[in-house]
């Protein structure tokens, strides 16, 4: 029994391994590739408020600071904040959003909250809040900066 031997070109060779690193190429891009942004929001409280970073309200909150978001892996990130009503009525709190920086990711991304419009925060009391940062998968790389308000209203006032 005879055993023939094949006869393969060196191109050929070079052709295969080519196409076999290329496709573990496309594999290992497709796995690791993901986008980090890292990101800081400002908050600034208008009228008889006071927002904080704890639940004893002993620790005033300036800066949210929402971390390394990975939009191809998270699509939200949650702070808690708790709000002091330190006024003498009870009042109702909206949430803006202003000044992103760079403006396009306000297209990629909506700050929102758990407490419910309309709801009234009594005098000296804490209202804890979880604001989240909700981030689309689009989103480009890059740092960013927002500033976010929230603002009281008296009741009775409109």
């Amino acid at each position: 029994m005879k055993i023939k031997k094949l006869k393969i070109d060196r191109i050929e060779i070079v052709t295969i391994l080519l196409c076999f690193i290329a496709t573990i190429a496309v594999c290992l891009g497709a796995i690791i590739y993901s986008i980090y942004i890292p990101s800081t929001g400002t908050i600034t409280a208008v009228g008889n408020l006071a927002v904080y970073s704890d639940a004893n309200a002993q620790h005033p909150l300036a800066t949210i600071n929402w971390g390394t978001i990975d939009p191809t892996n998270t699509s939200a990130v949650s702070v808690s904040i708790y709000v002091k009503n330190i006024g003498n009525i009870a009042e109702t709190l909206s949430l803006s959003t202003s000044n992103w920086n760079p403006q396009i990711y306000s297209q990629y991304m909506i700050v929102s909250w758990n407490y419910i419009n309309g709801t009234y925060i009594q005098p000296q009391t804490i209202q804890p809040i979880t604001l989240v940062l909700t981030v689309t998968n689009t989103s480009p790389a890059g740092n960013f900066n927002v500033g976010i308000t929230i603002t009281a209203t008296a009741m009775g006032d409109t």
